[in-house]
């Protein structure tokens, strides 16, 4: 049998649950190991420690990437804080898949992509609704001529929703520019 990856997880807010369940699916398909999940929030590892039984969890993520067991790092905190945790995993010789949007500003999302190029690194952009069905039959309507000509387009963005304010236990920060950046259209 091959070796199972190792696999650390820094930032374990809301989009945990996808990330953590699809992390203990590959666990039980015996794929990877799920070796440790890193957040400063209290209770935000052990949340996601439900989805996923990780072999540790730790507040610190320079643990994550310092851990030698670790060869791929799944990094889902807020926006701010992926451009430091992509680039100290490619530091470390370490895969790496991030969540969207990859950075609060296009000039550190270029450095970002320079960084990873130069490196060498494999890494990824997340992005969970790339393939699915629905938004590729809705590619399909757009360019396809079956509904007519292109008239126009209205483009909705969510990034700032949920907040705390407004739905109970969920992050604010998506509501902080500084934190969030241009959002997923960046």
């Amino acid at each position: 049998m091959a070796e199972r990856i190792g696999i650390g997880m820094i930032g374990c807010g809301s989009i945990r649950q996808i990330h953590a369940d699809g992390l203990a699916k590959l666990v039980e398909e015996g794929e990877i190991r799920a070796g440790v999940a890193a957040d400063p929030a209290e209770g935000a590892c052990q949340a996601a420690n439900r989805n996923c039984a990780f072999e540790y969890l730790t507040t610190d993520p320079a643990v994550v990437i310092a851990d030698p067991e670790v060869r791929a790092v799944l990094v889902c905190g807020p926006t701010s804080t992926h451009e430091s945790a992509v680039l100290a995993s490619i530091a470390a010789g370490k895969a790496v898949m991030c969540e969207k949007p990859l950075a609060p500003t296009f000039a550190a999302v270029r450095t970002l992509v320079e960084s990873v190029v130069a490196s060498g690194v494999v890494a990824q952009v997340g992005f969970h609704s790339r393939f699915n069905p629905i938004f590729a039959t809705l590619n399909s309507l757009v360019t396809g001529s079956e509904l007519g000509a292109r008239l126009g387009y209205v483009l909705r963005e969510d990034q700032f929703w949920p907040t705390g304010a407004v739905v109970s236990g969920h992050s604010s920060w998506r509501s902080d520019p500084a934190q969030s950046g241009g959002g997923a259209l960046l």
